[in-house]
């Protein structure tokens, strides 16, 4: 099965989330917690075969997580910002996950 573009993916959690808007009661419907529920299982479910298609994203995870542990910035987030928007970002991450036995 194919996976639906970034757009068409955020698309659908849009809808999902405006068709499933709880009540005024604070409830979903019966009906609205059942599609809800099947959808969650199809991203779900979607998300996983992307990662097994894209084994390197686990490999660019645990390389980024490595990186802010070991240097324990105090601002992570832009630490991350600043580790992603590096020219040499492909080879670091190459470099550290052979390095750490990722793959």
């Amino acid at each position: 099965t194919q996976r639906p573009t970034t757009g068409a993916r955020s698309s659908r959690r849009k809808r999902m989330a405006e068709a499933a808007a709880p009540s005024a009661e604070g409830g979903f419907s019966e009906e609205d917690q059942k599609q809800l529920d099947k959808d969650k299982r199809k991203i779900r479910l979607d998300n996983e075969v992307y990662l097994r298609q894209h084994p390197e994203i686990g490999m660019i995870t645990a390389v980024v997580m490595s990186e802010v542990l070991r240097d324990a910035p105090s601002d992570p987030v832009a630490y991350v910002s600043d580790y992603m928007t590096r020219p040499d970002l492909k080879a670091r991450i190459l470099q550290a996950g052979g390095e750490q036995g990722v793959a």
